[in-house]
């Protein structure tokens, strides 16, 4: 299929698709035999996810997948970038993210990402209570302008 024929699903057939690409990357993300199909896959789980969004569940595998590091920069990078969330974000989702940052597994660029992405997606988390405690967290790492 064509990427444009893809953004013509219905919502379930496309979390469908958005879960086979997911499962994909996850299955594969260390195998580099593989890693034109991993493009490929993140290539088409970024049109879906611009388009339909993902699911707290599928943000929250993806977010496995860069927090994990097997792919490299770039792949790592586009697929954070793909974490458009289509309803609530799960405010451990951010926490998760926190914990990550400052760690030498995700490279610089990676982190700028997560931490934008963290403050983007502030207004769609489903509660605060536990990351404002941690907002301390967030402005030290603001301060390296890494947004």
């Amino acid at each position: 299929r064509t990427s444009e024929e893809q953004l013509d699903l219905s919502n379930a057939t496309a979390d469908h698709t958005i879960n086979e690409k997911i499962e994909f990357i996850k299955e594969n993300a260390g195998d580099r035999s593989k890693k034109s199909d991993i493009k490929t896959n993140i290539a088409a789980l970024t049109k879906l996810a611009e388009w339909y969004g993902l699911s707290s569940t599928q943000l929250e595998e993806v977010l496995d997948v860069v927090l994990d590091s097997k792919l490299d920069e770039a792949d790592n990078n586009k697929l954070a970038k793909s974490l458009v969330p289509r309803d609530k974000v799960p405010e451990m989702l951010a926490i998760h993210v926190l914990g990550h940052l400052g760690q030498s597994v995700l490279k610089f660029t990676t982190q700028a990402i997560l931490l934008r992405w963290v403050v983007i997606a502030y207004n769609l988390l489903d509660n605060h209570s536990k990351l404002q405690l941690l907002y301390g967290v967030v402005f030290h790492y603001l301060e390296y302008n890494l947004l």
